[in-house]
């Protein structure tokens, strides 16, 4: 038989309104700080780096989604969500405009790892208590890196095999 259970539980939608708009304002400070040259020169290989990076999932997003499941592609995206951390931590510390910032970065890149821990433990928890032989997770692409990361990390005793849909 099969059955669909909600995993992904831990969003608030109201959140993502002041979420939104705190993001537009971020953005809006960065880019003008880059065309303004206030952004540290040192800083700047990260900065374009993480454009560059940007850039090119984007032009992933456009392809099948045969495409965008390439393991380079999830790579990418763990490469992108790592350095983009790093480089809004040191923005942040760079940029007088950018303090007030940094308790959201904090807890967005809190509530980001909470989010995905508790979608694992759901999938864990649901996979147990239906004694489920085989589960197919469907969530959005962001989410794969760090639900298969954490998903590989829980498996300590081997009690499951994490398979992609396109290995097979």
């Amino acid at each position: 038989s099969i059955k669909i259970l909600p995993f992904d539980m831990t969003f608030n939608r109201k959140k993502s309104a002041v979420f939104d708009k705190r993001e537009e304002e971020w953005d809006a400070i960065v880019n003008k700080a880059h065309k303004e040259g206030k952004i540290a020169t040192g800083l700047l290989p990260l900065f374009k780096l993480h454009i560059n990076n940007m850039n090119y999932l984007t032009s992933q997003f456009e392809k099948s989604y045969r495409e965008i499941n390439k393991n380079v592609v999830s790579d990418s995206i763990r490469y992108l969500m790592v350095g983009e951390r790093e480089l809004n931590f040191k923005l942040i510390e760079d940029l007088p405009e950018l303090v007030r910032f940094k308790d959201w970065q904090s807890k967005k890149v809190e509530d980001w790892l909470n989010r995905n821990s508790i979608m694992t433990k759901n999938i864990l928890r649901f996979s147990e208590l239906t004694k489920a032989r085989k589960v197919v997770v469907l969530t959005g692409l962001l989410h794969k890196y760090i639900l298969k990361d954490l998903l590989s990390s829980s498996n300590t005793d081997g009690k499951y095999e994490l398979v992609e849909y396109f290995e097979k």
